[in-house]
């Protein structure tokens, strides 16, 4: 496998191709549908894509897409420029709205800046999170 799970023989503008053909990103919501039916729970023509889960106490949407998981906001990164971002910062912090102006491409070290602070329950200290 290769960046994002793409096996060798796809380019990314074959992954591309079939992302829009399968699915429908919402850039004012920052929601997916799909486009067609799919095999499994919910993936019928209509229905929202994805599920959401906490990682780390934050809580993503993940959408699974060519039998890998995909963070939302990355496929969503990559629907709209075609190329797969570093690192994607949630500008209004909220780690679920993964609108197109809510994203943006950022360094480690930005995202961590507006990163919020959060208790850690195994120090006892308040301390910069990662991932949102």
């Amino acid at each position: 496998m290769t960046q994002e799970g793409l096996c060798p023989e796809m380019t990314q503008w074959h992954f591309w191709l079939r992302l829009y053909d399968e699915l429908h990103y919402n850039p004012e919501t920052g929601l997916w549908t799909w486009k067609i039916n799919k095999k499994g729970p919910g993936a019928k023509k209509g229905n929202q894509a994805g599920t959401v889960a906490s990682i780390n106490g934050v809580r993503r949407r993940f959408i699974k897409f060519e039998q890998e998981q995909y963070f939302a906001y990355r496929l969503a990164w990559f629907y709209m420029t075609q190329e797969w971002p570093t690192e994607i910062d949630h500008i209004n912090r909220n780690s679920l709205d993964d609108s197109w102006h809510n994203l943006r491409e950022v360094t480690h070290a930005e995202n961590i800046a507006n990163s919020s602070l959060r208790n850690n329950p195994k120090t006892g200290r308040f301390e910069r999170h990662e991932g949102h």
